[in-house]
């Protein structure tokens, strides 16, 4: 069994803990701030305003609540606000056939 020191990323698993990710309430926390930062990690690894705002209008993601909270109008402001700031990336592979070396 693993001490409560070891990392968890080198625990291996066992039976009766499944990795379950679980979201929980914060109390105090700040919820724009919380919108502001799914926004970002999302824009960050290159997901466009199109592919965010269901995030926030769709119930069967929990992050609807934070669509329910500030209302479609200010999710998008803040999504258009995130984007500006830090753009999307975006990568085209393009292989070349064997024969064109």
């Amino acid at each position: 069994m693993s001490s409560p020191t070891d990392h968890p990323q080198g625990k291996p698993p066992e039976p009766d803990d499944p990795h379950v990710l679980r979201g929980t309430g914060v109390v105090g926390g700040d919820p724009l701030v919380m919108l502001r930062s799914i926004v970002e990690e999302y824009a960050r690894m290159g997901w466009a305003e199109e592919q965010l705002m269901p995030l926030f209008t769709d119930p069967v993601y929990r992050t609807c609540a934070l669509g329910r909270r500030f209302g479609e109008a200010r999710v998008r402001e803040v999504v258009r606000e995130t984007l500006a700031r830090c753009g999307v990336a975006r990568v085209q592979v393009t292989t070349r056939p064997e024969d064109a070396r």
